[in-house]
């Protein structure tokens, strides 16, 4: 590795104006560094290549080009070895008007990812030279520093969770913690920059733990409306501020440190915002385990599954209410809500058993395509629990059934949708041929996995799927059934 650095140190020389592929040469240097035994990582060998280094970065003020960032690379490799000297070498840009700081904050947050271990006890040094810059930051570079602060802040979890780390912060980093803390809330979030509240927002999710509880306390009813508001965003933006919602809620509601900081009826704006959404970003697409909308999805049934373990009944009672109302978005992400839980929350709710039982049982009729996928997937989970028997599970049966029994016939014919089943003017999810053959193959797994998986639901289903399969309305699903026979 010496042999490799000191070759590259030498072509080095000049530059990038001078030599066209300092990109490679730098990812080289890098993966060098990387590979030396520490006796070999001499401090002086290393801060010659550091200086080459930030000499590189320095010399443009584009930061988003292949040899600087490449160059940044090579940093944080010398950064696992001598963790004090790199940061002395990016400390030289921090006083002073320059371009290049962006840039350095950048190779901060990227040692902080990568050397989680080694950076957080240095994160004192690092805010004692950021904080007296912040207040002069402006809009163009604020998403640079709040995704630096992300960075820091996630280092600082990682060190926690280390089982062999102290806590990181002593009272001067709490107080500095706190401080930017309360810039990002009061100012960086109140931008009219889409991308600086958003970065604030998603620095701000990983600050909630770290800050006091007072501080957080104060801080809930400013930044819930702001995450709020940012969920409701295109799904990119959408999925970051239900990350950040999701670590505020865990903060603020299952902290060791005490009670939750909000009570139940405090959260119903929270809940009443989200269940729309919930319902939005359900996809049925194959690769939908990949898409954003997914992940999304995810988030913000995080976010009701800590609003449950906190508030396990109201949880329930609240999403049953929905269930009962007239908004199919509301219904459908309630709906999907409760699948979700039941099985995490399945002692706490076991109470509301036939509570949950009936609103299925009201719901076997209504007509909307997208309460119908959601119905159809909640009975399966609901079989699989045993909240399902005797009459109740029949209906439950019927209705799998039902919808398994569209035929490819009525697919290809459009008049399948002038049937007054598929009516409904008072919803505004539209019905399509697509949807429908949505719905009958989940109609069709749903069947195949209460015979196969769950031992219970055999009572039920024999001979009563058999004699509920001899009328004709529901001779289609006749295939599904000797699938489930086999």
């Amino acid at each position: 590795p010496l042999l490799v650095l000191d070759c590259c140190a030498t072509v080095s020389r000049g530059g990038h104006r001078r030599f066209g592929n300092m990109a490679g040469v730098f990812l080289v240097m890098a993966s060098a560094v990387r590979a030396l035994d520490r006796l070999d990582a001499e401090r002086e060998f290393l801060r010659k290549i550091a200086k080459i280094a930030t000499a590189e970065i320095v010399s443009s003020k584009d930061f988003n080009v292949d040899w600087q960032r490449a160059a940044a690379t090579l940093l944080v490799a010398i950064g696992s070895h001598d963790p004090d000297l790199m940061m002395e070498e990016i400390f030289l840009y921090f006083s002073g008007p320059t371009s290049a700081l962006p840039a350095m904050l950048q190779i901060l947050a990227d040692f902080a990812s990568a050397e989680a271990l080694q950076f957080t006890p240095r994160l004192k040094d690092v805010l004692l030279r950021v904080l007296p810059i912040l207040g002069s930051v402006r809009d163009g570079q604020r998403p640079v520093f709040a995704n630096a602060l992300k960075c820091w802040c996630q280092a600082a979890w990682v060190y926690i969770g280390d089982a062999s780390s102290g806590l990181p912060f002593d009272d001067d980093v709490m107080s500095f913690m706190n401080s930017v803390f309360e810039l990002l809330l009061k100012v960086w979030t109140g931008s009219r920059d889409l991308k600086v509240r958003l970065s604030s927002v998603e620095a701000l999710g990983e600050m909630v733990g770290l800050v006091t509880r007072s501080q957080l306390k104060s801080a809930l009813p400013r930044i819930i409306p702001t995450m709020l508001d940012l969920c409701k965003k295109d799904q990119e933006v959408a999925f970051t501020a239900a990350h950040s919602l999701h670590n505020l809620l865990n903060a603020s509601l299952l902290s060791e440190s005490g009670p939750p900081l909000l009570e139940f009826e405090e959260l119903a704006v929270v809940l009443i915002t989200l269940l729309p959404l919930v319902s939005v970003n359900i996809s049925k697409d194959e690769r939908s385990y990949i898409s954003k909308g997914l992940k999304t999805y995810n988030e913000l049934q995080h976010c009701f599954l800590v609003t449950g373990l906190a508030y396990p009944e109201d949880l329930c009672m609240f999403l049953l209410s929905k269930c009962r109302s007239k908004d199919e978005a509301s219904i459908v992400g309630a709906l999907g809500t409760i699948k979700h839980l039941l099985p995490r929350l399945l002692e706490s709710w076991h109470t509301k058993q036939t509570l949950l039982v009936e609103i299925v049982k009201s719901l076997l009729e209504e007509q909307s395509l997208g309460i119908r996928m959601a119905l159809a997937e909640l009975i399966v989970v609901m079989a699989s629990h045993c909240y399902l028997s005797g009459h109740s599970a029949e209906l439950a049966v019927e209705f799998l059934v039902g919808h398994s029994a569209i035929t490819d016939d009525d697919l290809n014919d459009i008049n399948t949708l002038k049937n007054e089943y598929f009516q409904d003017k008072r919803f505004e999810m539209k019905i399509s041929l697509a949807g429908l053959s949505e719905l009958r193959a989940v109609c069709e797994k749903g069947l195949l996995l209460l015979a196969i998986t769950i031992p219970e639901m055999e009572l039920v289903l024999w001979p009563f799927l058999l004699q509920l399969i001899i009328p004709k309305k529901y001779t289609g699903a006749v295939a599904t059934g000797l699938q489930m026979h086999n």
